[in-house]
């Protein structure tokens, strides 16, 4: 398990505080538990469609193979290899 350091409003923090003491746990435990369900309703990112592009001999499939590479890039999120919102 991993340790963070996380900053938190001085009213949101005692709140915490008094859940975990009404539920006889600590404060890293109701923090957690609020993350994994949080994080655990987010959607799920789906797999991206799978995209080739190839390198074309000939100055007649040169601008499409441009063109190809130029509409991957814009259609696909660089960080997370899915679709970007909005583009289909």
């Amino acid at each position: 398990m991993a340790r963070t350091t996380i900053l938190l409003q001085d009213d949101l923090l005692l709140e915490v505080k008094r859940l975990a003491h009404t539920k006889g746990t600590t404060v890293t435990a109701v923090i957690h538990n609020a993350l994994r369900d949080y994080v655990g309703a987010q959607p799920q990112a789906g797999l991206p469609s799978f995209t080739a592009v190839s390198r074309t001999k000939g100055p007649e499939t040169k601008n499409l193979s441009r063109q190809a590479k130029k509409l991957a890039r814009r259609a696909v999120d660089p960080y997370e290899g899915s679709p970007r919102a909005g583009r289909r």
